[in-house]
């Protein structure tokens, strides 16, 4: 007999059983959100008048102007009626009814499902945007959570879902085996082994009887156990090598003897007392429930199986201490469209941590190939080469591999710059290097590892790194060196400036380099230098950093200035440079003086007259000296005037004080605020006033003028002492001009005495060529809040 329960049931289970489900709020029969009640407050399907009352409502805690809302009826008959005008009657019309009344407030799917047979079950889906009363008809079929919120937002904001449904898993994961004391790198190990343990068919069938069965003693070691033997037999099927499946398992046999597989009892942090040790078991579990399932979307679920795993290596196993920084997914990809990988390129990583290049490469790899089934094998066969010395992250990168689909790579476990490596390496031929070296060899030996990589490559081939800054900009002896012979045998043909925050949460600045394998640097040849600071990605408090829907086009934007190697102000630049010389954009990029507004300097002058009036050192009356007129911003006439004709730089000499000592001498620091003084102390000043003074370090590049006398401390202020007459209206105008400068710099890059002489700026200037500081006198008079200087 026809029940609409089980329809119901059809409908609840595929829901919940999405990898998504955490992404929606499943609602029955009412609602608890203000702006779902109100629409449905008179929404009856009999027309009464009173509240409507749809089997499912589905929100998205993200999406806020999207719903989905779900009408169902046992009998298939029931579906839809012919003319759509019975609500009451029809699974169709029903849903249709309460998407009309939705459609006030939202942006609609209306899905109607009809019948209790499974393989029979009529489902019709429509589309209603809000405010509108045009209907589209879409599937036939329940879709997973992810195709819906594509539907009312975009891929990118789908993907961002998904990734933060992803991280939310990987991190509270890692804080729940954290309760149990489970360090980081054993979380890595643990979580590996259990994912591959799962995919294979026995021990998934059977590990919650291994840890129940009455007729077997329920021990945390049989869980244990059955994890390494449905290892190895996955290992098997997979027909890996025998000395791969050695170092794996080797890694793996850590388990047995880790607390959470030999003792009965366990104590979470801080709890009172032992509880039963079924840590395992439940956390097999839970990777089954809730990871496992993202198996089942093909090679997207690949995909996002191998995102979680990297994301929870990234919050368990990320240490900049010992040098391990894992490149970010949409980085990995980058470095593919850099060296225009192709569909027979092999690619080589010579320190591949947890095979996240790798994957980027094979991915693009494949999608090349389309549906030529021999080539993809082929990709997965041959065409992927990588080299590991940690055995912990050998592991890590072989079951990465496995679980993102494949399983046959050529990774191996060794140091990439033995003789034994060179040859297994060169013997495959690799035609492009990616790779994201140990940051704790130092700036030398990151680029030793380039270098390396660089070594294997044939003739033309393309290398891709991502290193620390200070590789680019250090002038120590042995950075240099290595950068003479990578320039004496390879071309250096790009450096990208990376965002700052890209590590998050480890804290590193990073640049990319290119080079041409065995093609000699010419002296006369241009690298481009790209400062590309800004991704679109933001971070966010639960999520890390997500793409804010601006990745593509950014992508295309940073592309498109690469290959056609155009000057650009603010994003690159082409310079020609030899070993000694800084890779970087920040050191000869032009600054994009067209942004600069008047809301620019205004600021500057109201913060200076702030700080004036609450110091209460000066009369803040008028000046008496105004501009009635307002004067233009012509950036036509302006040109780059070196600051070593402008100023003599200095560095402070004073003391260090104490800062807690009350006087009247204002002592400038690093502080971005109060005009960089912060406080005044007890001892007479040391630099005359009318100058200004730039941050090195702190606040790096916030520029003030400082009208009296002053002490200044020695290690993170410079003192720019005018070789013109300055008065405090021109000094405003420069504030803001060498201000504006501080993107060059950074933690390693500070703003030093030789970097500051070795900056132009750009300043408006007069007939003869000269800076025209009557023009910036004139200007600031005539900004608001000028009166009062």
């Amino acid at each position: 007999m026809a029940n609409e329960r089980i329809t119901e049931d059809f409908v609840r289970e595929h829901f919940k059983c999405d990898p998504l489900f955490g992404a929606v709020r499943l609602d029955e029969q009412k609602t608890t959100l203000s702006k779902a009640k109100a629409c449905l407050s008179t929404a009856s399907k009999s027309l009464t008048g009173k509240a409507g009352s749809p089997e499912f409502i589905i929100s998205f805690p993200a999406l806020p102007d999207a719903i989905i809302v779900v009408e169902c009826k046992a009998d298939a008959k029931l579906h839809r009626s012919n003319l759509g005008d019975d609500p009451v009657g029809y699974a169709v019309d029903g849903a249709l009814h309460y998407s009309a009344c939705l459609a006030q407030q939202y942006n609609v799917i209306s899905i109607a499902v009809s019948g209790c047979d499974l393989k029979s079950l009529k489902i019709s889906t429509f589309y209603q945007s809000k405010g509108s009363t045009t209907v589209l008809e879409e599937d036939e079929k329940l879709l997973g959570i992810f195709s819906y919120i594509e539907r009312f937002a975009g891929d990118t904001q789908a993907k961002n879902i998904e990734s933060a449904e992803i991280t939310k898993t990987a991190i509270d994961l890692n804080n729940d085996l954290n309760t149990y004391s489970i360090a980081e790198y054993e979380r890595c190990t643990l979580i590996s082994a259990i994912l591959l343990a799962l995919q294979n068919k026995a021990f998934k069938g059977s590990y919650k009887n291994i840890a129940t069965s009455k007729e077997l003693t329920p021990t945390p070691e049989r869980v244990a156990k059955a994890i390494l033997t449905g290892i190895g037999n996955v290992l098997e099927d997979n027909e890996i090598d025998a000395q791969r499946v050695k170092s794996m398992l080797g890694e793996f046999q850590k388990i047995k003897n880790h607390p959470i597989s030999k003792s009965a009892k366990i104590k979470k942090k801080k709890a009172a007392a032992e509880e039963d040790n079924y840590v395992l078991r439940d956390l097999t579990e839970r990777l089954e429930t809730s990871i496992l399932p993202l198996i089942s979307l093909g090679e997207k679920g690949y995909d996002v199986l191998g995102r979680f795993y990297r994301e929870f290596i990234r919050y368990a196993g990320t240490d900049q201490k010992t040098g391990l920084v894992l490149t970010p997914q949409h980085i990995t990809e980058f470095f593919g469209d850099v060296v225009h990988l192709n569909v027979n390129d092999v690619v080589y990583d010579s320190c591949c941590g947890t095979g996240g290049f790798l994957i980027a490469a094979m991915k693009k790899m494949l999608l090349l190939a389309g549906n030529d089934a021999k080539k993809k094998g082929e990709i997965k066969k041959n065409q992927l080469v990588g080299i590991e010395k940690r055995t912990d992250m050998f592991t890590f990168a072989c079951s990465n591999m496995m679980m993102s689909g494949d399983g046959k790579s050529h990774i191996y476990q060794g140091d990439s710059f033995s003789t034994e490596s060179a040859a297994l390496i060169e013997e495959l031929k690799p035609t492009v290097a990616f790779l994201n070296p140990p940051y704790d060899v130092g700036e030398d030996g990151q680029l030793e590892f380039i270098e390396g990589a660089l070594s294997r490559l044939q003739p033309g081939g393309r290398c891709a790194a991502v290193v620390q800054m200070s590789c680019a900009t250090s002038t120590g002896k042995a950075a240099v060196l290595v950068r003479e012979r990578l320039l004496k045998s390879h071309k250096l043909t790009g450096v990208f400036s990376m965002p700052d925050d890209l590590f998050h949460p480890v804290g590193v600045v990073t640049c990319i380099m290119v080079f041409e394998a065995h093609s000699p640097h010419p002296a006369s040849f241009k690298t481009f230098f790209g400062y590309f600071k800004d991704d679109g990605f933001r971070k966010t408090k639960t999520m890390g950093r997500v793409d804010q829907g601006d990745w593509a086009t950014i992508k295309a934007k940073w592309q498109s200035a690469y290959i056609n190697r155009e000057n650009i102000p603010g994003l690159s630049v082409l310079k020609s440079v030899t070993a000694s010389d800084e890779w970087c954009a920040e050191a000869y990029m032009e600054t994009d003086i067209s942004t600069f507004t008047e809301a620019n300097f205004v600021d500057s002058v109201r913060k200076y007259v702030g700080f004036e009036f609450l110091t209460g050192l000066r009369n803040s009356a008028s000046s008496g000296a105004m501009q009635n007129k307002k004067v233009a911003l012509n950036f036509k006439t302006w040109q780059a005037f070196p600051m070593s004709e402008l100023f003599k730089v200095a560095s402070s000499r004073d003391p260090l004080v104490n800062l807690l000592s009350e006087g009247k001498t204002p002592y400038v620091s690093s502080t971005e605020f109060n005009n960089g003084v912060s406080a005044y102390v007890d001892l007479p000043p040391a630099n005359q006033g009318n100058v200004l003074t730039v941050n090195r370090g702190g606040s790096v590049g916030k520029t003030f003028y400082q009208a009296d006398s002053f002490l200044a401390t020695p290690v993170d202020v410079r003192i720019l002492k005018p070789k013109f007459s300055l008065n405090k209206f021109i000094a405003l105008f420069l504030t803001v001009i060498i201000e504006r400068e501080k993107y060059r710099f950074n933690y390693s890059r500070k703003m030093g005495t030789g970097r500051i002489n070795a900056l132009s700026i750009k300043l408006p200037a007069s007939a003869n060529g000269k800076p025209d500081f009557a023009y910036m006198e004139n200007y600031i008079k005539a900004l608001p809040y000028s009166a009062s200087l």
